[in-house]
């Protein structure tokens, strides 16, 4: 081997080294983020069973009025679990259609109301 192999190698190493250690770095730095929650309810009287769609999907509906501020998986309600982010929601009955937007964060529940 001539000097000049010996150098490339050497130079080689180090950058498969220093690669190596960013790769290790960024693993360790690197988090699993864990879902959210929204949970859909009513305090008012409705024409009938509220079909719900979450981001383009139909996620269930509601047929009960609660009478008290709602948390998720409460009874009366439908909670959601999604991955933090933005989503847009509608829902409607025989008589009403409601629709917003909400936001999802990381072990969060976050509440939706139909109010007419």
């Amino acid at each position: 081997m001539t000097i000049l192999h010996i150098i490339k190698y050497q130079t080689y190493l180090k950058n498969l080294t220093f690669l190596f250690l960013v790769g290790f770095l960024l693993a360790a730095c690197s988090k699993d983020v864990k879902d959210g929650s929204v949970v859909f309810y009513t305090k008012s009287d409705t024409c009938g069973f509220i079909i719900i769609t979450l981001a383009g999907e139909s996620v269930g509906g509601l047929t009960s009025v609660v009478s008290v501020n709602a948390d998720c998986n409460d009874a009366g309600t439908l909670t959601i679990n999604k991955s933090p982010g933005d989503y847009v929601y509608s829902a409607e009955d025989d008589c009403h259609t409601y629709s917003g937007s909400v936001t999802v964060s990381e072990e969060d529940c976050i509440a939706v109301i139909f109010v007419r």
